[in-house]
């Protein structure tokens, strides 16, 4: 509070100012950043990657991270707050696995921006192999053990919103999983049956049922002579 009414004061007194920097991540100062621009001003917030409250980033106007800052030391003040991230959203369409095993390793809790960044990029890459199983299934095997890491990371830090980004890329794998499987039945691929009947005891309900119909438009004879 003291930090805070000396600000104001200063600000009284000094009617040109219209820009203030707040060099904190702590939520205590929320009221204070809304308070700023409920006089018009300018807040800019500079924080911790790994020690911030994400509704006092989304309430200043700009936010930049330390290590932004110490990267761009004399023009990151000119830098868009995204420009530390722009590099890794470029790779959205890539088809280069190299690339994308890369930016999985980068998964760390500790750089929520970038990764929040690296999962958007999933998401986006997971969609291009819509048709193409077998993109799909290389995509899946090269992303899932350090997907599986940085999931239990931001669980052991309670971290809700990168655990709902983990979450969303998790779902788009399963509905593209469920989906290719249809289209095993569907296209009749030669080898649909290996890959279809182990799935009649799997522990999910949705796998199950997913089998059964894709056993089933393969066709009732063949299915039964391979059972």
């Amino acid at each position: 509070m003291s930090l805070i009414q000396s600000c104001l004061r200063v600000l009284d007194d000094r009617r040109d100012i219209d820009h203030v920097l707040v060099l904190t991540g702590d939520i205590d100062y929320r009221g204070f950043v809304i308070q700023l621009k409920n006089r018009k001003l300018r807040v800019t917030l500079i924080c911790q990657e790994g020690n911030h409250n994400p509704y006092l980033v989304d309430d200043a106007h700009r936010a930049y991270s330390v290590s932004f800052v110490a990267e761009f030391p004399h023009t990151w003040w000119n830098q868009a707050p995204q420009a530390e991230i722009a590099a890794i959203l470029d790779a959205r369409y890539t088809y280069d696995s190299g690339k994308i095993a890369e930016l999985v390793k980068q998964l760390d809790p500790a750089k929520p921006f970038h990764s929040a960044a690296i999962l958007a990029v999933l998401e986006s890459r997971f969609d291009l192999t819509a048709d193409d199983s077998a993109a799909f299934e290389k995509l899946k095997t090269l992303v899932s053990p350090a997907l599986k890491h940085f999931e239990n990371q931001v669980y052991e830090t309670r971290d809700r919103q990168a655990i709902a980004r983990v979450d969303r890329v998790w779902e788009k794998i399963r509905g593209l999983d469920l989906y290719h499987l249809q289209l095993l039945g569907t296209d009749k691929l030669p080898d649909a049956f290996e890959k279809l009947l182990p799935l009649l005891e799997h522990p999910d309900k949705d796998y199950k049922q997913t089998a059964i119909r894709s056993l089933g438009n393969l066709g009732g004879l063949a299915f039964l002579s391979k059972i």
